[in-house]
């Protein structure tokens, strides 16, 4: 932005209205400027939020060790007990047969 003239009572009134009308497309550009920059943060704030809402949602993470050793107990314990239900031999059971 240019610096003021020196004095303003030295300009013709012609220069003061292209002064000022320079100065009001100035301040109307900053202005469209902040309405973008309003807008682009309500959007993101709004992207924030549907994140959150959407993460808040998910089950929270197991532990990778004790997943593992979770899941290899219950395959066992589900296998004995469909076994016994079936009336066929556990594998307690296959290992005194023979």
């Amino acid at each position: 932005m240019p610096p003021p003239p020196p004095s303003l009572s030295r300009l013709t009134e012609e220069e003061l209205r292209e002064l000022e009308a320079e100065g009001r497309r100035g301040l109307e550009a900053r202005l469209q400027c902040l309405q973008n920059i309003h807008t682009l943060l309500d959007a993101a704030m709004l992207n924030i939020h549907h994140y959150l809402s959407t993460v808040a949602t998910l089950a929270p993470p197991r532990p990778e060790g004790s997943a593992g050793e979770a899941s290899g107990a219950n395959q066992e314990a589900s296998s004995s007990a469909a076994a016994a239900s079936t009336g066929g031999p556990t594998t307690e059971d296959s290992s005194t047969c023979t």
